[in-house]
């Protein structure tokens, strides 16, 4: 984000969310192309089901349409988009009754990322090997860890989106992040071998 002459951040799509609450179709469209992509890799993250990332990925633009005209601008129309398909996702997985364990199941993009913030415990072991280990380890991971190294990591939020997003404070997130994240990702990395 960008900040303006008072210091204060501005959103990226402030100018397109003002076409969008005048009705413009085309600029919602265009709001569509720009994070579809990442709302559906979200969603599917937490519910490891293609069909329904799909509709439920749907239903966030639908809701998003309907409710524009109640954003505020407090926070950025990303992290704003972002709480609405959250919420969803953990709707559908109360309806079902389901954990959404599945969050990091397919982290093609993230492991490098992963790499970096745990100091380079993996570079001894093959591509392959490395991604299968950083999933299985995620996997153990409570809900709220995989939240939040998912939303840092691959989408690139910096802790107070994050705590938008899912409605925990940003000490809380960071807390997610330092004291349980990273250390059980490292433990668990070096359980299975892989050494500093």
């Amino acid at each position: 984000m960008n900040s303006d002459k008072s210091g204060h951040r501005s959103d990226p799509d402030a100018q397109v969310v003002k076409f969008v609450r005048a009705g413009n179709l085309t600029a919602f469209a265009g709001l569509v192309r720009k994070y579809q992509q990442a709302i559906y890799n979200h969603i599917y993250r937490m519910l490891n089901d293609h069909q329904r990332a799909e509709e439920i990925t749907q239903d966030v633009f639908i809701r998003v349409h309907k409710k524009i005209k109640s954003f505020k601008g407090k926070s950025s129309f990303k992290t704003w988009l972002f709480k609405i398909a959250h919420n969803l996702g953990l709707n559908y997985c109360k309806k079902e009754k389901s954990n959404p364990t599945a969050l990091v199941d397919n982290l093609d993009k993230i492991d490098d990322k992963i790499i970096q913030e745990a100091s380079g415990v993996l570079d001894r072991v093959s591509e392959t090997e490395r991604n299968e280990m950083i999933k299985d380890c995620l996997k153990r991971l409570p809900t709220e860890a995989k939240t939040v190294v998912v939303l840092h990591l691959h989408q690139e939020m910096p802790f107070p989106e994050i705590a938008k997003i899912t409605a925990m404070n940003e000490s809380t997130a960071k807390r997610w992040w330092y004291e349980i994240a990273l250390p059980q990702l490292y433990k668990c990395l070096k359980s299975k071998g892989v050494k500093r």
